[in-house]
C-alpha cells in the first residue's frame, strides 16, 4: 500500500497559542524558503479558526504544506513514504534540504497514519514530545534510525519496515565537514548522491573525492559524473571512457567505451535483482 510521506522537523518555537507570534514565525519562514529558491510561491495561509495556519507552495509543479506546532513543523509533500527508502535516495535529498533551511540537522519521517490521518495533530498546540510519545506507543519500541546501509542492501524493491524513522543525515554532514576542512579551495558541485563522494571543481577541472579515504577517486580530474539511471551506482567519464562507481565510492569496472544503463526484475521467488548493462556490448554486472 502506498501512503503519504509525512515529515517532522524540530523548531524552538513554543508559542503556538499566540496568534501574533505564530504569524510572525510563518512569515519569516516563508521568506527563507522563497529566498532559497528565488521565488514567491511560498505563502502563509491563515483562517479564522487559528487551527490550520500554515505555509503552502502555490507552484503548480510542486506541492508543499508546512504546519507549525509547539516545537516542530509538520510537512506534507507529494512524496510517498516508500520513496524515502529507494536506493537512489532522491526524496531524502529533498527533505535534507528543507531541514537545513529550517535550521535543523535532522528530521523524523513517517507514514500519514502518524500525522494528519490519525488525529494526533488536531490540536495546533500539540508539542513535539507528545507527538513522539504517541509514535513510540504505537510502534511499541523506540524510533529507529534511518540506516543507509540497510536501504542499499535490501533485496526487496519496496520498503516494509516501521512506519516512523529518525534521520540524522550524518552522511551528508560528514561530506560537508570533509569539504570545509580539506577541500575548501575547490568549488563544491554536488554532495548528495548515494556514495561517500563529493564532486568538486577547480580551474575548470572536475574531481571526485572519496570522503572516507580523502583521495581522488580516479587519481586526477574527470570529465563528468552522475547517477546511473534509477540505480544506486554511478558512472564516471574520463578521456571519453566510462567506468562504474559503487555506492561505497569505489571504481568497480575498468574505463571502457560504453553506454551503461541499469534495469531489474523479479525471480520466481519474488526476489528483486538489479543489473548494469552496456548498450553496445554483452557487458552485464549484477548489483
Amino acid at each position: 500500500m502506498s501512503v503519504d510521506l509525512s515529515v517532522i522537523i524540530r523548531t524552538d518555537f513554543r508559542k503556538r497559542d499566540n496568534e501574533e507570534a505564530t504569524l510572525k514565525k510563518l512569515e519569516e519562514t516563508a521568506a527563507i524558503l522563497n529566498k532559497s529558491e528565488g521565488t514567491t510561491s511560498y505563502v502563509v495561509d491563515t483562517d479564522d479558526s487559528f487551527d490550520q495556519w500554515c505555509i503552502r507552495d502555490d507552484d503548480d509543479d510542486h506541492y508543499l504544506y508546512l504546519e507549525l506546532y509547539n516545537g516542530f513543523w509538520h510537512m506534507e509533500t507529494s512524496f510517498r513514504y516508500h520513496q524515502y527508502f529507494t536506493k537512489t535516495m532522491d526524496v531524502r535529498k529533498t527533505i535534507y534540504g528543507y531541514a537545513m533551511l529550517l535550521g535543523q540537522t535532522d528530521a523524523w519521517l513517517c507514514e500519514e497514519f502518524y500525522t494528519w490521518n490519525c488525529g494526533i495533530l488536531e490540536e495546533p498546540t500539540r508539542t513535539f514530545e507528545e507527538w513522539k510519545e504517541y509514535c513510540v506507543d504505537r510502534i511499541k519500541h523506540e524510533i529507529k534510525e534511518y540506516d543507509t546501509r540497510e536501504v542499499l542492501e535490501r533485496k526487496k524493491y519496496f520498503y516494509d519496515g516501521d512506519g516512523v524513522r529518525h534521520d540524522s543525515f550524518e552522511d551528508y554532514h560528514k561530506k560537508m565537514r570533509v569539504y570545509s576542512e580539506h577541500f575548501s579551495g575547490y568549488t563544491l558541485l554536488e554532495m548528495n548522491k548515494v556514495a561517500p563522494i563529493i564532486y568538486l571543481q577547480k580551474d575548470s577541472r572536475k574531481y571526485l573525492v572519496n570522503t572516507d579515504t580523502l583521495e581522488f577517486v580516479t587519481g586526477g580530474p574527470i570529465d563528468a559524473y552522475d547517477m546511473l539511471d534509477t540505480s544506486h551506482y554511478s558512472w564516471v567519464r574520463k578521456e571519453n571512457l566510462t567506468a562504474i562507481l559503487s555506492p561505497e565510492g569505489k571504481l568497480v569496472s575498468d574505463f571502457m567505451k560504453a553506454h551503461f544503463y541499469s534495469n531489474g526484475n523479479y525471480d520466481e521467488d519474488r526476489r528483486y535483482h538489479e543489473y548494469i548493462r552496456d548498450l553496445d556490448s554483452d557487458f552485464v554486472m549484477e548489483i
